[in-house]
């Protein structure tokens, strides 16, 4: 896990913009504290040189940036900060080098152990443990066909020394976003958008596109752009092949698909089997990811998907322990998970380190939250994950599981289930439409006319939007109102509406305090399963979630057939009453700019002003 910066500047690098790279890296050096490393190549007659900082690991060969000869016309420039997880040594230093290919990159590959074997058998040899380096002789060998093997998570640029070709990947889901900035033919290529400060004569301003939709709707990165204007995200699941000299660059048009999530539902597979694969995928999507050579923790909220990862992480590591960490509130306040963290620490009889973000919140710390993530946020949840990151640091854990993407795959949210409903009415599954929000009421407390109304609602919206009897503001509201299938629903829920923020949040949160999380439940192949799978495996007897519920007979009841939805939950509103004078002066930021949006709510506003006072008024 590291953070990565590629330029391409067609009338050479010179130094002044060598100067601004550097400055780029040390506005990302959380993400890779353990080294910082250089390359400069001319893409015209492919002679390159090896950089070295005050940062560059003792044992790596190159030159000091004084000895650097600017005339040699170097027009690329790969750089890379480091987080070691796999061999330790300066043998996974990068930029890395295979054969005639040079490498930067962010993430892990965490089935390089089994890539590896075949490369191995095919005549390829390995100097180090990294998985970097297996996925340059993967490259090598199957070419572009590789990322479609990979499982695991990247954002990465490899140069060939050969064909002077540039390939840019990022992973199917956007675990590790990747973002760039083009200008005539030229680009920078960055981990986070900030980077782009230590380039001041790129500083466009405010996309007041990504303001108002944030404002208006809560919504957060929908399409390519960023809240930087001009500063857009490289597109999942893609790759882009990039050779110097070429007209129409382009990555938002050019980037191949490697991966789409299916379209095909199996109706030919026994519940046993399903019950049966699911859990075989699962347990091995949490095996994966506890490979490392650092100290590894588990994020526990007291919910079904940190705990189902808990109790297999046990199963998988038998007398190993590890620790837990959890978000906890004040006993008895609204989002006080403390009983069910407790009962699955019990049976888990792991070390469980809790927290409670209420201590913390106040403006410095505010604005810290907001400048590593880089947006304004909706709610105080991810303070709290700021928080909890930085506890988990503290305690001298580097790689961390969390349940990202198992709300989404598996149908948790409400208004799934209002989704769920309203396709059951369009199919004229009208009695076990009714017969599922009975159920559905029951568990959850609510009146059933109510939620009668809302999936009524959701069918009502869904087909005016269809029939275009509806027009809404944004495109992509158009886009979300007119799906009609759960199915549909959830890749949108993937690709662009909740995922790649929360994604993105723990990316940033994360990698603030040096620490990699990893998510089992985005194992490619256990989603490319579930969306194989018909609704009633998400959804059943009014439980959402269910076949996780049905796999995971290990887990205490309490927790399995938990009846609310909780996340990392805040008692928000205690939070703002106690905090108004702090969240008024910067909600009066947002309004000097943005005076349109003076009546939306005050911590959206507050939030929006921090993002402002940290990257637009200092800078």
């Amino acid at each position: 896990m590291c953070g990565i910066l590629t330029i391409y500047k067609k009338e050479g690098i010179g130094r002044s913009d060598l100067d601004s790279s550097l400055k780029s890296l040390n506005i990302i050096k959380h993400r890779g504290p353990d080294g910082e490393g250089l390359i400069l190549i001319n893409t015209k007659n492919q002679e390159y040189e090896v950089i070295l900082t005050a940062d560059t690991p003792k044992g790596i060969s190159g030159i000091g940036i004084e000895e650097i000869d600017f005339n040699k016309g170097y027009d690329l420039l790969l750089a890379h900060r480091r987080l070691s997880i796999f061999d330790l040594s300066i043998k996974g230093h990068q930029p890395l080098f295979y054969k005639e290919q040079v490498i930067v990159f962010n993430g892990e590959i965490y089935n390089f152990h089994e890539l590896k074997e075949i490369l191995i058998e095919t005549g390829y040899t390995f100097t180090s443990g990294t998985d970097t380096e297996v996925i340059l002789a993967a490259y090598n060998h199957w070419g572009k066909d590789c990322f479609a093997k990979f499982n695991g998570m990247w954002s990465l640029a490899i140069y060939n020394l050969k064909t002077g070709e540039l390939t840019v990947s990022n992973d199917r889901y956007g675990v590790k976003p990747l973002y760039y900035f083009i200008e005539d033919q030229n680009f920078i290529l960055m981990s986070e958008p900030k980077q782009i400060l230590a380039f001041p004569e790129k500083m466009r301003g405010i996309n007041t596109r990504a303001v108002n939709i944030f404002m208006d709707l809560g919504y957060l990165f929908i399409d390519h752009g960023t809240f930087f204007k001009d500063i857009f995200r490289f597109p999942i699941a893609s790759h882009y092949c990039f050779k110097a000299g070429e007209k129409n660059l382009s990555f938002i048009k050019g980037p191949e698909k490697f991966y789409v999530l299916p379209n095909i539902i199996k109706n030919d597979i026994s519940q046993a089997e399903v019950i049966k694969t699911f859990k075989k995928l699962f347990s091995d999507a949490v095996k994966i990811r506890l490979r490392s050579d650092v100290k590894l923790g588990i994020a526990l909220s007291g919910g079904l998907d940190s705990t189902s990862i808990a109790f297999v992480a046990k199963e998988v590591l038998q007398n190993h322990n590890f620790t837990t960490f959890s978000v906890i509130a004040e006993k008895g306040s609204e989002g006080d998970e403390s009983y069910y963290i407790n009962l699955a620490n019990k049976q888990l009889d792991s070390e469980n380190i809790q927290v409670n973000p209420l201590y913390d919140f106040n403006k410095e710390s505010f604005l810290n939250q907001i400048y590593q993530i880089g947006s304004p946020v909706a709610d105080t949840s991810f303070f709290a994950q700021y928080i909890l990151n930085k506890v988990i640091k503290k305690n001298g854990v580097t790689v961390l599981l969390t349940g990202q993407g198992g709300d989404e795959i598996l149908a948790g949210y409400h208004h799934h289930f209002y989704k769920y409903t309203s396709e059951l009415f369009r199919q004229g599954k009208i009695i076990k439409g009714i017969k599922e929000i009975n159920k559905w009421s029951k568990l959850k407390g609510k009146s059933k006319r109510s939620v009668l109304n809302s999936a009524f609602f959701d069918f009502y919206l869904t087909t005016k939007t269809k029939l275009g009897l509806s027009k809404f503001p944004f495109d992509f509201q158009n886009k979300i109102f007119s799906t009609k299938r759960l199915i549909d629903f959830l890749k949108l829920e993937i690709e662009m509406l909740q995922l790649p923020y929360f994604l993105l949040a723990d990316d940033r949160f994360s990698m603030a305090s040096a620490v990699e999380t990893r998510n089992p439940f985005l194992d490619y192949r256990l989603v490319d399963f579930v969306f194989s799978l018909p609704n009633q495996y998400k959804i059943r007897d009014g439980w959402q979630k269910w076949l996780l519920r049905e796999t995971m007979s290990e887990m205490p009841d309490e927790i399995r057939y938990r009846k609310d939805k909780k996340g990392f939950t805040t008692p928000m509103q205690s939070w703002i009453a106690s905090n108004q004078e702090m969240l008024n002066s910067l909600a009066l930021v947002s309004d000097q700019y943005f005076p349109e949006h003076i009546s939306k709510p005050l911590f959206k506003r507050a939030a929006m002003g921090a993002w402002i006072q940290n990257f637009i008024i200092k800078n």
